[in-house]
């Protein structure tokens, strides 16, 4: 504070007994005083301190002695040490990483209770600024293991948090006050979902974006959809879409169309910009599909699918009704991947397949917006030695630009692209460089990319590993980010890193971009 700092330590002599010390120092970090001792018989035998707090103009010092026995000793913002006895204060929860929920005149302390009829129950005491103990009161009697319990006051009320249950824990909370008592008679309530809230797909409307992720509350599988302004508010509660996977969004004529697979039946549903949904069941698009892409060409939507061993499509107007009786077929050919995007007069859809027992390729045909097929047959946009994996594309108002990832033998990951004109040339026949790993451990994958009205936005997922002795020792994951300009050009030599990725979802395709 003004006053400087209150330092404490302990101090070790030679028979292994620990002393605890306090001792001042000035806002300049000059030393100001002796140094103060607290004590229980001169010595506290082994102690390891836990925390030191501020409770308006006393602090404390919360420590274990030799028993495992939790204490606390109170001192002045002076340097005087007002508990040469310490005072004990009970087994604190999580002591490993226990911290205490201070306020003005106290402390907040989890204190662990034994049950001999059922799990270790956590109440709450109250160390005051006095040196007093308030009766312990009943926060968790946990029905299941219960771990990261944290703490922390206002100057009115204080919360309690953690987190329970597997594999997909849920962090609850508990409203106390400062006198340990709980708040209202409702149960502990979950405060958020961690793990199965995973985001799938996003685009962007003429106002706000959509965006689509899986979360399971409801059910397996759910997916749900919440609007997103260019700041990064969202919607306070989010619309329930129903079960599924893969899913994609597309905007226009004032709704986005989110389409996705349930496990046989191809799905999709309209989301209005102010929240809405304007039906009050999904359409079923197709049976049988799976790996959904959808686009709107400025008046209809159309949607790509995998339909048992080809690649299909079908078209549904703005107003949620399809407009062929049946799909129609796009390309002969099982698409382990795709996409789509639509141009002024055409819609690109790009997949990845194998062909003639190499490894995946990236193939593209263009499809009028009455559905009907502009090329003859499809075309190569990215082939060669090993896996061209994952297109994806975004149109920039004259060509298309199609990105993947490429994994080779003899060469490190790559994430490519290329240009493809509105006739269906590509531009790039060898494709353009965004980036490539530093070294042949190292992944890259996930490519996804938008047009932000100057630039093409390419987006992908990194992780740098090293190996010892045939096993991987380390990992570092992140979501980077480089530019094109329309003409092909890589402005950012060296890509952007969009911040850190949790290790654990690494292989899960969660990575979307829109602009």
């Amino acid at each position: 504070d003004a006053m400087g700092c209150l330092h404490s330590y302990t101090v070790t002599d030679d028979t292994g007994a620990v002393e605890l010390w306090v001792r001042r120092l000035s806002p300049t970090g000059a030393i100001l005083g002796a140094p103060s001792l607290s004590s229980a018989d001169s010595r506290l035998g082994r102690a390891r301190a836990f925390a030191h707090v501020a409770m308006g103009d006393v602090h404390a010092v919360f420590f274990e002695d030799s028993d495992n026995v939790e204490h606390a000793v109170r001192v002045r913002r002076d340097g005087t040490v007002l508990d040469i006895t310490p005072i004990e204060v009970g087994r604190v929860a999580h002591r490993g990483t226990f911290r205490a929920a201070c306020f003005e005149s106290g402390c907040l302390l989890p204190i662990e209770v034994f049950n001999p009829l059922g799990p270790q129950e956590i109440h709450t005491r109250v160390f005051s600024s006095t040196g007093t103990l308030s009766p312990a009161q009943p926060l968790l009697i946990p029905e299941a293991d219960h771990e990261q319990l944290r703490m922390g006051c206002n100057p009115s009320v204080c919360m309690a948090v953690w987190h329970e249950g597997e594999p997909y824990g849920v962090y609850t909370y508990r409203m106390v006050d400062h006198a340990g008592m709980l708040l209202g008679s409702e149960p502990s309530q979950p405060f958020t979902r961690s793990a199965p809230q995973i985001a799938r797909a996003i685009a962007s409307g003429s106002d706000n974006f959509l965006a689509v992720f899986q979360d399971e509350r409801t059910e397996r599988n759910g997916l749900r959809a919440a609007r997103m302004t260019p700041t990064g508010t969202l919607d306070p509660e989010s619309l329930e879409l129903g079960a599924g996977n893969s899913p994609d969004v597309a905007f226009g004529s004032g709704v986005f169309a989110v389409v996705w697979a349930a496990g046989g039946p191809l799905r999709l549903r309209r989301v209005g910009e102010d929240g809405s949904l304007p039906a009050s069941t999904p359409l079923e698009v197709a049976t049988s599909a799976y790996r959904p892409a959808v686009t709107f060409d400025g008046r209809d939507f159309m949607v790509a699918f995998q339909r048992g061993t080809t690649l299909q499509g079908r078209r549904v107007s703005a107003t949620g009704a399809t407009l062929e009786p049946e799909p129609f077929e796009i390309n002969g050919v099982l698409p382990l991947s795709l996409d789509i995007a639509a141009g002024p007069t055409a819609h690109l859809v790009v997949w990845s397949e194998l062909r003639s027992g190499r490894g995946e390729e990236i193939y593209g045909r263009r499809i009028a917006h009455d559905g009907t097929a502009l090329d003859p047959i499809s075309f190569p946009i990215g082939t060669g030695e090993g896996d061209q994996q994952s297109p994806r594309l975004a149109f920039d108002g004259e060509n298309w630009l199609v990105v993947w990832s490429e994994t080779s033998p003899s060469s490190p990951s790559r994430v490519r692209a290329a240009r493809v004109a509105g006739d269906g040339t590509v531009l790039d026949p060898l494709g353009v460089v965004v980036r490539t790993a530093a070294d042949d451990d190292d992944i890259l994958r996930e490519a996804e990319v938008t047009f932000d009205g100057s630039h093409f936005v390419v987006a992908w997922f990194e992780a740098e590993r090293t190996f010892a002795d045939g096993r991987e020792t380390s990992r570092t994951t992140f979501n980077a980010v480089a530019r094109l300009t329309p003409g092909g050009v890589l402005v950012d030599e060296t890509p952007a890193r969009l911040g850190p990725r949790e290790p654990e979802y690494w292989t899960s395709p969660v990575l979307r971009i829109a602009a």
